[in-house]
């Protein structure tokens, strides 16, 4: 087994060329840049892992979904809200529904678990 501790873009690199040499990878990523924004729980180390690991990862960017929009940031933005953060539209439903599961209680363990199964990765994160 390998484990290695993840944070920051940098770091997925690593993780992904690991989980192509080992099915028994756990990931500990950082979770200390973990932010509340515009009402949603925003994971970008942890979702920069997912989406990496489920060939989603903008590389260009480093982080979010490639070929993603921001047309939600473009209303916010528009309605006067400071836009500093880059939330895509497609990333929006990992916060949309990361926060309704901790509102229902789930620890943010088991909902990286789900989230990592539902995209098909085997490594744990």
């Amino acid at each position: 087994m390998i484990t290695v501790l993840a944070g920051g873009s940098g770091s997925v690199k690593l993780v992904r060329g690991l989980a192509s040499q080992t099915k028994d990878l756990t990931v500990i990523s950082n979770v200390a840049d973990n932010i509340w924004l515009y009402g949603l729980y925003i994971c970008p180390d942890v979702d920069t892992v997912i989406y990496g690991l489920a060939g989603l990862l903008d590389r260009k960017q480093g982080w979010g979904i490639v070929n993603d929009s921001f047309e939600f940031l473009s209303q916010m933005e528009l309605l006067g809200e400071k836009v500093w953060f880059k939330i895509g539209d497609r990333d929006l439903a990992t916060h949309l529904l990361r926060t309704g599961m901790l509102k229902d209680g789930k620890k943010l363990s088991e909902i990286t678990d789900w989230m990592r199964s539902k995209y098909g990765i085997e490594a744990k994160i």
